[in-house]
């Protein structure tokens, strides 16, 4: 769910905007909640830092190579 200027909006996914990170984007949900989530979001939350310049380093990393068939 995200709300912006007041709409809620609703991913069509049940498990959300993460569903597919991997992927899509070759970045573990498992990696972005050790790396990005634990250790930055409650400073980012409170306003004691700043998405960006917390996302930018862990967005960085290496993608997760795509398995071969």
């Amino acid at each position: 769910m995200v709300d912006v200027d007041g709409v809620v909006i609703m991913h069509p996914d049940p498990q959300g905007w993460s569903a597919h990170l991997e992927r899509d984007l070759g970045l573990s949900t498992a990696l972005l909640q050790s790396a990005f989530f634990a250790p930055h979001w409650h400073d980012i939350v409170l306003g004691r830092a700043g998405l960006r310049e917390r996302l930018a380093p862990v967005a960085a990393l290496p993608p997760i190579p795509s398995p071969r068939p």
